[in-house]
């Protein structure tokens, strides 16, 4: 069983899907996308969740910390179970650097490690329960 390649996936998905949300900035129309694993949120190949065999995604917790998704190259025909997900919680600096130890140090997507640091930042910030405990 073969499957496409990730450029044909692309030329498929770039202009026609249900992820793409344009927006006017001024003169200009830009193109975002909410598709997941998509850290950046642009309509662009490298960030693409769906075009790329490997994905990178965080998402925000319900309670506290976030949840980091993988995009496995092995399973591309079966779409729920090509992903797996780990929960990771607790201060800021472990789960950055557990986030960086699987993107970086693993050599597993090294170019999308600093948006997912950056996703992780925002996720921690728009957290209270993480600062409740210093303020007081």
């Amino acid at each position: 069983p073969s499957t496409m390649s990730s450029d044909l996936v692309w030329q498929c998905v770039r202009k026609n899907s249900a992820f793409i949300k344009t927006r006017k900035c001024g003169s200009n129309f830009e193109q975002f996308t909410s598709e997941p694993n998509n850290l950046t949120n642009l309509n662009r190949f490298k960030d693409s969740g769906l075009a790329n065999v490997r994905a990178v995604g965080v998402t925000a917790d319900a309670e506290k910390g976030c949840h980091l998704t993988l995009k496995s190259g092995k399973r591309q025909r079966q779409v729920k179970r090509s992903t797996y997900t780990n929960k990771l919680a607790g201060s800021f600096t472990k789960v950055a650097s557990a986030i960086n130890k699987q993107t970086t140090e693993s050599y597993y997507r090294r170019d999308l490690s600093n948006a997912a640091l950056t996703r992780w930042y925002k996720i921690w910030k728009s957290q209270p329960k993480y600062h409740a405990g210093k303020a007081e």
